[in-house]
């Protein structure tokens, strides 16, 4: 650029310095100035991101679904007030979101309880934030999405039958088969092993040898399976297909157990050491299809479950709306129908 004679470089920044102030003050802004050495940015550094709170992700997700929480025992007081829930919402959306966290309970209240929501949506998606044992477990069944957090986990499908002569004991509906099992086994092994050492040991016919053995077994078994009550291993299988049955029908509405759910559904029920076997996201997939992990809204969300409450007997059931949420800036209290049943 060529200088108009007598102007040096220094007055022509002085020149567009001024300009830019007349500029500036036809706009009406105010313009500091820029110090030496200053860098100067084609726009101003943006302000960081508000971070989002609970309320915030739950109204979110209240936007998308009818959203509802149950933590506790699963009973028929739970089922009761979730479906007085689900009635009062007179507009509908298409699918419906729970987050459930409890021990387990009442297998026939478990089955209600999915039905009711299934009655009343098209889809379901379940979010497990912590412990969802037991009948939890077969609720799960009859959804569509399976949303398993960071500590979350499922528990196996096996029935808990009361101890007799027990006040509040449970256990295993299957302790009585895998014992016969065991049994079946010992007796067979221990047949095995005698008739053989007869047989060769002592070098006597293999009809004497079986003889013996059998003699041999019968009395050393006989004491134990004695002690066992056949109406009342009767009466174990019989609960144990309640579990069965009632998860083979709430897996129709979303085939959440994949293309082979007898397999899945075995595995549930039969293939676990312990009623307490930890089923996490990784395992849960070995089971459930449609697994996933929980996004930043229901990450969010799932934190404003009363968690401590999952032991209660009278189960917290809530049904959350962006109307009438509530509460501070971590979402400690909300509002709409929240009960303990």
């Amino acid at each position: 650029m060529t200088l108009p004679k007598g102007m040096e470089g220094g007055e022509m920044d002085n020149l567009d310095e001024d300009r830019g102030r007349e500029a500036a003050a036809a706009a009406d802004v105010e313009v500091s100035p820029v110090a030496e050495g200053d860098i100067v940015t084609d726009s101003a550094t943006p302000a960081a991101p508000k971070a989002m709170t609970p309320v915030e992700a739950m109204a979110n997700l209240t936007g998308l679904h009818d959203v509802y929480g149950y933590v506790g025992d699963i009973n028929r007081l739970g089922y009761e007030e979730l479906t007085r829930l689900c009635a009062e919402v007179k507009e509908k959306k298409p699918s419906a979101l729970l987050m459930l966290a409890t021990y387990g309970g009442d297998p026939d209240a478990g089955f209600r309880i999915a039905r009711c929501l299934r009655h009343n949506y098209q889809s379901l998606t379940i979010i497990v934030p912590g412990f969802c044992k037991s009948a939890g477990t077969l609720i799960c069944v009859g959804a569509d999405d399976l949303v398993i957090c960071d500590k979350g986990e499922l528990g196996p499908l096996d029935i808990q039958i009361n101890k007799p002569d027990e006040v509040d004991e449970f256990s295993s509906g299957l302790d009585i088969t895998q014992s016969l099992n065991m049994l079946k086994d010992l007796v067979q092994n221990f047949f095995q092993d005698h008739m053989l050492a007869i047989r060769f040991k002592n070098n006597v016919s293999t009809k004497v040898a079986t003889e013996i053995a059998a003699k041999l077994a019968i009395g050393s078994f006989s004491p134990i399976y004695g002690q066992i009550d056949p109406l009342r291993v009767g009466e174990i299988q019989r609960a144990n297909q309640i579990v069965w049955h009632y998860a083979t029908r709430l897996n129709e509405y979303g085939s959440i157990l994949g293309q082979d759910p007898k397999f899945s559904l075995a595995k549930l029920v039969h293939s676990y050491p312990s009623h307490g076997f930890v089923i996490d996201r990784k395992e849960a997939r070995v089971s459930f299809q449609k697994v996933r992990h929980p996004s930043h809204d229901e990450h969010l969300a799932s934190s404003m479950m009363p968690l401590q409450q999952t032991s209660a007997r009278k189960p917290w059931v809530q049904k959350f709306s962006s109307e009438t949420i509530k509460g501070g800036p971590n979402g400690e209290q909300t509002g709409d129908g929240a009960s303990a049943a």
